[in-house]
């Protein structure tokens, strides 16, 4: 089960980790790349607005714009984490504690307080998560899920925390973004409050259609209002690479997933990932299928747009990755480390 390669070589072991950093850093760095534009944007609003109005509004929007992101930095720090989170106890299942020693193990780490595994009492809709460099896993999933597919989540789950180094570059990028998705997430309940009120017509099976075309409406109204207060140029430069952030966010995301997922296979639990995610492989179908109205360019138009925004890869392509990983391995030279 154990990696080979990994655990009989301790100099090996450390140049894989600082490898793996530094991959981390550069997805954290990118990341950060990215929510500049919505930050520039931001920023010259709220210059606007306190020119046009005064009354200090400037320093009590930038003001409320620190709390947040201090509030953000708080929530996805260690201490926050544990506050929510508890270690393990006699009366979890004996096989979590064995489990996360033999992936511990197989990266060449002992079962410290730092790489310790906690509990999620609270129902966040996933099994297992990295918080705070934190490794959790939620306390329905440690029940039902077998030993051989625990043993390939909580490997995925310790390759994000291997490579969670350059995490305070995202909650600073997310930070960024928090005057402009507040903005929007205003103007969407603005929608859903007016539709609740009837005074929008309910949409019925075309909801899908309706939703898009709403929230492409709001975004709009937004870029239409920047154009009025910072003009339409600054307005034009700033929209593509706004419009392009939600889509490369969620695309590092998604290689942020393939490097756990090499991490796990790199310390011998490919075949345990590719048996779990052979079972959520049918939720993830589920969860995409479209209404049976919707076909022809509009359908394709909206799994394009699903695959662009997904958080995760798709079940089978990762693992197509997995298998391509355990192939390169068994046939490259002992001694080159590739995260």
């Amino acid at each position: 089960m154990f990696s080979p390669r990994l655990a009989s070589a301790p100099r090996r072991r450390r140049a894989y980790r600082t490898a793996l950093r530094a991959r981390g850093y550069l997805l954290s760095t990118l990341t950060l790349v990215i929510a500049l534009p919505a930050a520039a944007l931001a920023i010259l609003l709220i210059h606007r607005l306190d020119a046009r109005l005064g009354y200090g509004i400037a320093y009590a929007l930038f003001a409320l714009w620190a709390l947040a992101g201090l509030a953000l930095l708080l929530m996805n720090s260690r201490i926050a984490a544990k506050a929510v989170l508890r270690p393990l106890r006699d009366t979890d299942p004996a096989k979590l504690s064995k489990v996360w020693s033999e992936v511990l193990t197989a990266a060449g780490l002992a079962p410290t307080r730092r790489h310790a595994l906690w509990v999620n009492e609270q129902d966040r809709g996933v099994e297992a998560f990295v918080v705070g460099g934190v490794v959790a896993i939620d306390h329905a999933a440690a029940r039902t899920l077998r030993a051989r597919d625990l043993r390939g989540v909580l490997a995925h789950e310790l390759g994000h925390a291997l490579s969670n180094s350059g995490n305070p570059l995202r909650i600073l990028a997310s930070a960024l973004k928090i005057p402009l998705k507040t903005l929007l997430r205003l103007l969407f309940s603005a929608i859903d409050l007016l539709e609740h009120l009837r005074i929008l017509p309910d949409a019925g099976v075309y909801t899908t259609e309706v939703t898009l075309f709403r929230k492409a409406t709001c975004c709009a109204a937004l870029a239409a209002g920047s154009a009025y207060l910072i003009g339409p140029l600054p307005t034009l430069a700033l929209a593509a690479p706004i419009a392009l952030e939600p889509v490369l966010h969620h695309a590092l995301r998604r290689q942020g997933e393939r490097l756990a997922d090499r991490v796990a296979t790199d310390l011998g639990y490919g075949p345990n990932m590719m048996s779990y995610l052979e079972i959520r492989s049918a939720d993830h179908a589920a969860a995409h299928r479209l209404p049976l109205h919707v076909t022809g360019p509009t359908a394709r138009a909206l799994h394009l747009l699903a695959a662009s925004t997904a958080t995760h890869p798709n079940p089978q392509a990762r693992i197509a990755a997995i298998e391509r990983r355990i192939r390169h391995r068994e046939t490259r030279s002992p001694g080159t480390v590739t995260p």
